[in-house]
């Protein structure tokens, strides 16, 4: 169930070199596999992209960029969302789904000889990382965790009933941690 697209239709975006040259393209950012997807506009050929640090990706008006990550004690390499790289600290957002079996009632069910197996579906594992000094910071997803850093207001911080955080609000925090 799902999808591990971060939109599931092509859009029109560019590959930015490090030489400054430019590619333009359909792109489709698969965040299940974290690669890139091109298709060809004459064959409708898909190709996936692997990209390296000296290239970024303009999509949808974000820039995204490769880097290298520690999560939970493995160094992983990530396409990152450049929310604010502008100052000290720099804002990235990870872009994560991984699929999952729902889990499981505890309560038995009654002997009937049929099992309905459940389908696996995509789930978010997306987070906000901070970089200060080439060292990345994951941010708590949980609005108890985050208040507590008092980086963030709570008026600027809340998203409606979700108690979730308003990227505008994690962007502005940063800002203020850079001083601007």
């Amino acid at each position: 169930k799902g999808s591990p697209y971060l939109n599931n239709k092509y859009e029109n975006g560019k590959i930015i070199f490090s030489n400054g040259n430019t590619y333009s393209a359909a792109i489709r950012l698969n965040i299940g596999n974290q690669k890139f997807e091109i298709q060809n506009k004459n064959t409708k050929e898909i190709v996936e992209l692997n990209l390296d640090e000296t290239a970024k990706v303009l999509l949808s008006g974000r820039i995204y960029s490769t880097q290298s990550l520690n999560i939970n004690g493995s160094r992983i390499i990530a396409l990152l969302d450049e929310c604010n790289i502008n100052g000290d600290f720099k804002l990235y957002y990870y872009a994560k789904k991984n699929i999952e079996v729902p889990k499981k009632m505890n309560t038995p069910a009654p002997a009937s000889g049929f099992e309905k197996s459940e389908l696996p579906e995509w789930k978010d594992f997306s987070s906000y990382y901070i970089s200060y000094n080439g060292n990345y910071y994951q941010l708590p997803t949980s609005h108890k965790k985050m208040s507590s850093m008092k980086i963030f207001t709570d008026i600027d911080y809340l998203s409606g009933d979700r108690r979730s955080a308003k990227p505008q609000a994690i962007i502005a925090g940063i800002a203020r941690l850079n001083g601007r």
